[in-house]
């Protein structure tokens, strides 16, 4: 079984990787996109190393801030800018999530958690499909800049995270009352941060 789980880890890492070149080549070189994903893997994988030999109950929060950090140095090093990448790393993060709780779902003989999750991830992903093509008509997004798409749906994913944490703490990768409070904090900024680009002329 471990061997069936690390080849999970890999498709989703390589699902990744392909999401966001498919969405970038146009504007970017394969080796700034692939530097971004290896950054991003880096990240991630420190991450979980760091919940599970110190914070075994935050994996969620410990890997997806292993992830933005590694985000964040690859931005800045490899010269992507935010506004361009955030759309297609947030499809690219729900594409391989989608693989690694399908992968968990085979694992753990249909636990019904995993599948709840799949399906919800699979609407967003088709919330942001819609989004990505009809932003632009949106009245009140006068900006029309890139971004949109990606910053609403983390919005809200995370409004979704908050809900389930007070609705149902017991649910994967939940941490009780501070899983309420860390998601309704991200999916703030996230909404924040799309009416700040809003505003942009």
């Amino acid at each position: 079984m471990l061997f069936v789980n690390i080849g999970f880890v890999i498709f989703a890492g390589l699902i990744f990787a392909f999401t966001l070149w498919k969405e970038l080549k146009e504007d970017y070189i394969e080796n700034q996109i692939f530097g971004l994903s290896f950054m991003v893997f880096f990240g991630v994988a420190t991450g979980y190393i760091v919940s599970k030999y110190i914070y075994p109950g935050f994996w969620f929060w410990t890997t997806l801030a292993g992830g933005v950090t590694g985000f964040v140095l690859a931005l800045k090093k490899i010269g992507i800018k935010f506004l361009d990448i955030i759309d297609p790393f947030t499809l690219a993060s729900i594409h391989s999530s989608v693989i690694l709780l399908l992968g968990n779902l085979f694992l753990t003989k249909w636990d019904w958690r995993y599948l709840y999750l799949t399906v919800v991830l699979i609407i967003l992903s088709l919330i942001y499909v819609f989004l990505k093509k009809n932003y632009k008509s949106f009245v009140w997004y006068k900006s029309g800049k890139v971004g949109f798409a990606g910053l609403a749906v983390i919005g809200i994913i995370f409004v979704t995270r908050t809900i389930i944490a007070v609705l149902s703490p017991d649910m994967l990768s939940f941490v009780g009352w501070a899983d309420s409070i860390l998601s309704a904090s991200v999916a703030l900024i996230s909404f924040a941060a799309l009416y700040k680009i809003s505003k942009v002329k």
